[in-house]
């Protein structure tokens, strides 16, 4: 077969936007329809770009590793520096490496173990704070929780009690990116006075205004910590590259990355735990025997249950449900040729649920995150935090903070999802379920 076919998939010969309707409509559903009818390498168009879904372990780790270099950002990461800029998450190159070596340091164990009291004290907080048979939006609740954890540990300041409007600006936002990244040269739209336009630019002075004060409450306090924010403050003064509206930026980064990730994995397993009561029940009695008392982070490695469940939750419901990037040369791979600017996709999402790797993978089940199971599996069938250079920093601190919150939580409280409600898994810039997560409270002690 000649190396210039283009890879199979879905063809719309009729239809001037390709699988543009089909995108809009449901497009984690597309996607998943494209890898199961056509296989592991597919192309087809999206409105005027052309994509390609790489659905194969060997697929996403040269994407993502062996051959990283040949691609560039696609448009939605593009998309994404119109709000915070070229920070680690959206920049390139040196820049990128640069980034990234600053804020390691913030994720080091021996850091992680400082946050942990921390982690423990806002979700304390946070079960005294609910009541019994009273209902609340937990997708809500852990929005707050997790932003009041981030902000606390990482930059000192605790902005808890912002999340409500943090959280309708980032979702106002995230609209905007997701909407863009499929209009071709649609951030052009951004310098006209339409109104989502507007409404983009007012979220994200919101969110600018947030991290800023963020920054200047934090200059207040006079205090030297190592935390982040005074490695950023520190490399500023010092004369370093870093100004004040990169550390803006990269404050917002963090604020967005840093809570909204963990605060979804956290929603989908009280979701996931609530309707498997057999998981719950074995789930129960590991944290039980803590006695009653609060984890502290040398529990975490005999939490092993829970961090199964934590594992399986980003498997069905990966927060970070697609990963895109652009190749910048004609991209050969296996018998065929991805055209140069190609849109690729990896998308754990459709990995995850691609049953080569995972058999019935719509059924919740822990067991399959043994050591031993995930070893016998691909590494790159299971990608919930990416890879290669751009894995996710904070991956360690991510672990560890849905441990303690679970366990904390979950000594105290049972939730249980409002009959009726519908769970519909909605792709913004992370997975989050449609219209929250209404639950009530049963008390366990």
């Amino acid at each position: 077969m000649s190396k210039r076919h283009l890879p199979p998939g879905p063809r719309h010969p009729f239809l001037p936007g390709g699988a543009l309707l089909e995108q809009l409509r449901d497009s984690l559903g597309f996607l998943q329809r494209t890898a199961r009818d056509h296989g592991d390498l597919t192309y087809f168009r999206v409105g005027f770009d052309h994509v390609a879904l790489f659905n194969h372990p060997d697929l996403v780790e040269e994407v993502l590793v062996t051959r990283a270099k040949e691609f560039e950002p696609a448009q939605v990461m593009v998309e994404a520096q119109r709000v915070i800029g070229k920070v680690l998450l959206t920049a390139e190159g040196d820049l990128h490496r640069r980034q990234r070596r600053l804020l390691q340091h913030a994720f080091m164990r021996e850091n992680i173990r400082e946050y942990a009291p921390e982690m423990v004290r806002h979700a304390v907080q946070a079960r005294n704070r609910w009541n019994a048979d009273e209902p609340l939006d937990m997708a809500h609740e852990m929005m707050r929780l997790t932003l009041g954890i981030a902000s606390q540990t990482l930059f000192g300041v605790d902005i808890e009690d912002s999340a409500t409007e943090f959280s309708a600006a980032f979702n106002e936002a995230a609209w905007y990116v997701g909407m863009m990244s499929y209009i071709p040269h649609g951030g052009a739209l951004s310098h006209l006075p339409l109104p989502g336009m507007r409404h983009f630019h007012q979220a994200s002075e919101r969110l600018h205004a947030a991290a800023a004060d963020v920054i200047a409450r934090r200059r207040k306090l006079g205090e030297k910590r190592g935390d982040l924010l005074s490695m950023l403050i520190h490399s500023h003064e010092a004369g370093g590259p870093t100004a004040d509206v990169e550390i803006g930026n990269e404050v917002l980064a963090i604020l967005m990355a840093g809570h909204e990730t963990t605060a979804r994995c956290l929603t989908w397993t009280w979701y996931l735990l609530s309707q498997h009561p057999e998981v719950e029940a074995r789930w129960h009695a590991e944290i039980d025997a803590l006695g009653g008392r609060p984890p502290t982070v040398d529990d975490v490695p005999n939490l092993r249950y829970t961090e199964m469940i934590v594992a399986e939750s980003l498997r069905i419901f990966p927060p970070i449900f697609s990963l895109e990037r652009r190749a910048t040369a004609d991209y050969p791979v296996r018998d065929y040729v991805v055209p140069a600017g190609t849109t690729v996709i990896v998308s754990p999402f459709v990995m995850h649920r691609t049953p080569a790797w995972f058999p019935d993978p719509e059924k919740f089940d822990p067991e399959r995150m043994t050591p031993e199971a995930r070893a016998a599996r691909p590494r790159y069938s299971y990608f919930p935090f990416g890879g290669g250079q751009r894995q996710c920093v904070g991956e360690p601190f991510a672990w560890t903070e849905a441990s303690l919150v679970l366990t904390t939580l979950g000594q105290k409280w049972r939730p249980r999802l409002v009959p009726g409600h519908p769970i519909v898994p909605e792709p913004m810039m992370t997975l989050r379920p449609r219209d929250g997560l209404p639950m009530t409270l049963e008390a366990r002690r």
